[in-house]
């Protein structure tokens, strides 16, 4: 679709081969005159094309329905988000990855354990969630940074880990492996997250 005569965007449905389905838009845009100008004969074969961005979301705005491999970790995080905003802590423990349920235990003790720990208080019952950062550290590894906003004002960051489980019964879905506060200046700076 031409959005501009400089700005062309085309979107397509992909599926990995693991079966995640996620949406894919490519933003393509036209090369100025004077860039075209300078260096073309350098390159003879420049495209007046560039690609600008491509960026990624799930095929379905809706809700999660069931744990499957067809939800990007971006859906599987966005949810999990939205279940602690709801205080949902069945829907939040059945987004924690195993690794994570055995390093939190039950599901009364997860519930228990974000309840009473100081820490997680800012991710319950908050007003609104605003992802500043993501990105893939491997085909499994998934990291999301949020700035979460309390009633009363206070922003904190958070990072949610989902990892694609590699075997047993979620095989190629991805669960939440931890979601951690985040305080250390240097690891905002490593992140490279302008607030």
């Amino acid at each position: 679709m031409m959005l501009t005569p400089q700005l062309f965007l085309q979107r397509c449905q992909s599926t990995s081969l693991w079966g995640e389905k996620c949406v894919l838009t490519f933003t393509l845009k036209l090369r100025s005159e004077q860039e075209l100008r300078s260096g073309y004969s350098k390159h003879p074969h420049k495209e007046p094309w560039v690609l600008a961005r491509v960026s990624g979301e799930p095929v379905s705005a809706e809700p999660l329905e069931a744990i499957s491999p067809e939800h990007p970790p971006e859906a599987v995080v966005a949810a999990q988000v939205k279940a602690f905003k709801d205080c949902d802590f069945d829907v939040a423990y059945a987004l924690t990855s195993p690794v994570g349920r055995a390093v939190a235990g039950t599901r009364e003790r997860f519930k228990a354990a974000m309840q009473s720990d100081f820490r997680y208080q800012p991710i319950l019952a908050h007003k609104h969630a605003t992802s500043l950062h993501r990105t893939h550290s491997n085909a499994s590894t998934y990291l999301e940074v949020f700035s979460v906003q309390s009633y009363s004002g206070n922003s904190n960051l958070f990072i949610w880990v989902a990892v694609r489980q590699l075997e047993g019964l979620y095989k190629n879905c991805w669960l939440v492996e931890y979601v951690t506060p985040i305080k250390d200046p240097e690891f905002i700076k490593a992140l490279q997250i302008g607030l």
